[in-house]
């Protein structure tokens, strides 16, 4: 079969472009090239989330090496991501800058399950420690979601999409007057058509459906030697619950709703050649609200709401130093808040909780990056002040090595950590006298770039320390977070990319081992994970893509029904396989049609919960 997939994309080598390693990675704050950053970086361009028809960023990011998705059920779920077999809370998520884990969380994780690609113009993905950029949370790595910046005098798209069980409508518009741009984009998106817990106890059980509502603007003006712009991003998501998943789990009262919005003011100010300084302050808010009422008493309501505010100041300055070298230095201001309550009851009798706490963290960085004949290097080092457990200072070194024109060897160590959310520390169950979770991580790499083909292999390794578990007291029947817990994570990841004139390819694979401190694996983490994308063009009008995902067998936890003890399973191997396609009709119009596991494979990530099987999506854009 390979030799058939190979022989057949020879009928398409025309020409040979050179694959471009200048890409500019803007969430490396000082705005580096790909090729002079030592640690593993993926760029996911507007170019590739048009080709492949993602919809959701988390689709996007299901493709790249290392990334693993892990969601409780179809569209509009729980969805988490595990970097490297890192735990999701070890993840900073970024739009445009600002910080979007959710302040009001347990554990301040990401939850993908809503977030759209419209408008984005590209997602970073920065793998290894971030700390000495981000502190709190960049432990196994960045993702940072680039909006887009109006470019051209005036354009603008609209395209609508319809399946068996779901609809969407997204709309983009861009104009440019002079120095002031503004780009304006939304998308309403609906589906249904699945249970998400997998009950057999109910002939009929109740389909999940989900919405979300996405709109993003953002203006820029650009004076002689000064950049300003704002960028706001708003996303509010509906979703039907199921109480847990497998049997008796279905539940057809329980709803959820979660809002997200962020505001992005920057200011960047050009001294002299060779010096810059950058001011930006961030804003983000998350609202989480589920309600379930009693299925006998309606007036029972079981409800959980919380909300997480994050502000940020940012002032960075980057100075050249002679012709090679490059110095970023700055300071930043954070405060995040969390208020909110649970109810739930036992029988009649209700049962309330609360939380309302704030904390600050103050913190100076510097970092120095340059070239040498043979390479480039990069050291930083941060010290974070947070005004509830302390200080904690962080470092990385790394660099790259040319072995000649083609073939370069890098290497990264670095040293990370995660301050406790304010629900573990303040919440009915928090400990205030947790300490921050540490993570010592290191990559070596070798990379060869040859005309149109590009081949890459790392090793990475990761040891977490005190890292937080939910503990229960059997003398006193207390619960609360400590400092107990460990882990160990070591993998290996390798991809050839190849770019011709009118197809290219990326083939990727990778092992991850993965141990706590008993030597168990970790929950939910695939040890062998592989994948294929294809995109194709044939002549100036039809374009096709092809994206299969393996990921092997994992393990995870149910429960013994005669006395409620863990018992760990094995999640069976996933093999997802989407197909594309896309047609210009006019200067002004083109049509999409789109595939979705193709294969109809029952992708079971978290056991007891369904996820869509085999679905067929038309689309028509019409562009101004």
């Amino acid at each position: 079969m390979i030799e058939i997939f190979f022989g057949f994309l020879t009928l398409f080598v025309h020409e040979d472009p050179d694959i471009d390693l200048q890409l500019t990675v803007y969430s490396s704050k000082a705005d580096r090239a790909l090729e002079a950053i030592p640690g593993q970086v993926q760029v996911i361009t507007a170019e590739d989330i048009e080709k492949n028809q993602w919809n959701t960023v988390a689709e996007a990011l299901a493709t790249q090496p290392g990334l693993t998705l892990v969601n409780q059920g179809g569209d509009g779920s729980l969805t988490r991501l595990f970097l490297r077999g890192a735990n999701s809370e070890h993840v900073l998520v970024l739009v445009d800058g600002a910080e979007r884990n959710h302040a009001g969380g347990v554990a301040r994780a990401y939850d993908f399950a809503h977030v759209s690609t419209v408008g984005v113009e590209r997602i970073e993905i920065m793998y290894g420690p971030q700390s000495v950029l981000y502190g709190s949370d960049a432990v196994a790595g960045v993702i940072n979601i680039v909006t887009k910046t109006a470019k051209e005098k005036m354009t603008g798209a609209a395209t609508a999409t319809w399946g068996e069980d779901q609809w969407s409508t997204r709309a983009e518009f861009q104009t440019r007057t002079g120095e002031t741009g503004i780009y304006v984009s939304a998308e309403q998106r609906q589906s249904g058509g699945l249970s998400a817990s997998d009950d057999r106890q109910i002939e009929s059980p109740e389909k999940d459906d989900a919405a979300h509502t996405h709109a993003r603007v953002g203006l820029d003006h650009k004076f002689q030697r000064l950049q300003t712009g704002i960028k706001l991003d708003w996303l509010e998501g509906r979703l039907d619950l199921d109480a847990f998943g497998g049997d008796f789990g279905d539940d057809s009262n329980y709803r959820g709703n979660i809002r997200e919005s962020s505001a992005v003011a920057f200011a960047g100010f050009q001294w002299f050649e060779g010096a810059e300084s950058r001011v930006q302050i961030n804003f983000s808010e998350t609202r989480r609200r589920d309600r379930n009422p009693d299925d006998y008493q309606p007036d029972l309501v079981a409800r959980s709401e919380y909300t997480g505010h994050n502000m940020e100041l940012d002032w960075r300055n980057t100075f050249a130093i002679a012709s090679s070298s490059r110095l970023l230095a700055g300071v930043e201001w954070e405060q995040e808040r969390a208020e909110g309550s649970d109810r739930y009851y036992f029988g009649d009798t209700p049962f309330d909780s609360a939380l309302d706490a704030d904390a600050d963290t103050r913190a100076v960085y510097a970092q120095l990056g340059g070239t040498w004949p043979k390479g480039s290097y990069l050291a930083g080092a941060r010290y974070d002040d947070h005004d509830r457990f302390g200080g904690e200072l962080t470092y990385q070194l790394g660099g790259t090595w040319s072995l000649s024109d083609a073939t370069h060897l890098s290497a990264q160590y670095g040293t990370a950590f995660r301050a406790p959310s304010l629900y573990q520390l303040y919440s009915q169950y928090g400990n205030r006298e947790l300490e921050a979770e540490r993570g010592k991580l290191w990559e070596v790499g070798i990379h060869h770039r040859w005309s149109n083909l590009e081949w890459d292999v790392r090793h990475h390794r990761a040891d977490y320390e005190e890292l937080m578990s939910f503990f229960f007291d059997p003398e006193t029947f207390a619960s609360y977070y400590i400092n107990e817990a460990s882990a160990e994570i070591k993998g290996t990841e390798s991809s050839i990319t190849a770019r011709f004139k009118q197809v290219s390819f990326r083939v990727y694979g990778e092992l991850l081992d993965t141990k706590d401190a008993s030597g168990n694996e970790l929950l939910r983490r695939p040890k062998n994970r592989y994948g294929l994308s294809v995109n194709g063009q044939y002549g100036e009008r039809w374009h096709w893509s092809l994206n299969w995902l393996h990921e092997g067998e994992r393990k995870d936890i149910t429960f013994d029904p005669l006395d409620f003890s863990q018992v760990r399973i094995n999640l069976k191997a996933i093999d997802l396989v989407d197909l594309g396609a896309q047609a210009k009709v006019t200067q002004r119009m083109s049509i999409q049609a789109h595939i979705s596991n193709a294969l109809d494979d029952e992708a079971v990530r978290v056991f007891g919960y369904l996820s869509h099987g085999r679905r067929y999506t038309l689309g028509i854009t019409a562009h101004l």
